[in-house]
């Protein structure tokens, strides 16, 4: 409701989480007369995945901390997929959620005793956008 003498009004508009820009139209009613205006929502896109720290002895006590970054706050809990192209040095589990209100997630990266260094490709996936990250597991 427009507030007496004034001409406008702002009011929070609550949305989906589209994967894919989605088109949007609001309509305001005044005494017979209508205003319509349309809008996209673009989808909240997977900006980076890091690791921490980004070199470690495999096997050690040493806590690795991954951290996956979205574009903006998520309304709703998020899902981002995580994978390891060598679990055998550096595994994740298969998601990590990142929680409404907030634009990113930490998940644990474990490690394991190698023969030879090994180089580790860990992924986030989220709406057909994949970021990686590389942690090097040492002997």
């Amino acid at each position: 409701m427009v507030p007496q003498g004034s001409t406008t009004v702002t009011f929070p508009i609550t949305t989906g989480d589209p994967t894919v820009p989605t088109g949007a139209t609001v309509t305001a009613n005044y005494n017979g007369s209508m205003q319509t205006a349309t809008t996209t929502i673009k989808p909240n896109v997977l900006t980076s995945v890091k690791v921490s720290p980004t070199s470690v002895k495999g096997g050690s006590a040493a806590v690795v901390t991954g951290t996956v970054t979205l574009t903006q706050t998520v309304a709703v809990d998020t899902t981002i997929s995580l994978s390891s192209d060598t679990p055998s040095a550096a595994e994740v589990l298969g998601s990590v959620t990142v929680s409404a209100g907030q634009k990113s997630a930490t998940f644990s990266v474990t490690h394991h005793a190698v023969s030879a260094k090994k180089t580790v490709t860990i992924m986030a996936t989220r709406a057909g956008v994949s970021k990686t990250a590389t942690l090097t597991v040492n002997k």
